[in-house]
C-alpha cells in the first residue's frame, strides 16, 4: 500500500485509494453476512497457495470428462 499512497499523493488523485477501500468494504460485508463461508474461502486459498490443489482439474481434463460422460449416456440410451 505505500506505493499506492505515494502515487495518490504525487498525483493528488484518490481514485485508486477509493477503489481499494470500496473493495475492502465489499469483502467486509460478505464476511459479516456469512463468516463461515469466508473462513472456508480463506482455508481453500491457503490450501491452493501452498501447492495442495487436490480436486482441481484443467479445462482439458474437464472437457474430456464431460465428453466421456456424454458418450456413456448416449450409449446407455441406445
Amino acid at each position: 500500500m505505500p506505493c499506492l499512497h505515494a502515487h495518490a499523493a504525487d498525483d493528488l488523485d484518490l481514485t485508486e485509494v477509493h477503489r481499494i477501500l470500496d473493495r475492502r468494504r465489499d469483502i467486509a460485508a460478505l464476511t459479516q453476512a456469512d463468516p463461515e463461508a469466508h473462513r472456508r474461502m480463506l482455508q481453500r486459498a491457503q490450501h491452493v497457495l501452498t501447492g495442495h490443489v487436490d480436486g482441481t482439474v484443467t479445462a482439458d481434463q474437464l472437457h474430456a470428462e464431460i465428453t466421456r460422460r456424454l458418450a456413456a449416456t448416449d450409449e446407455a440410451r441406445g
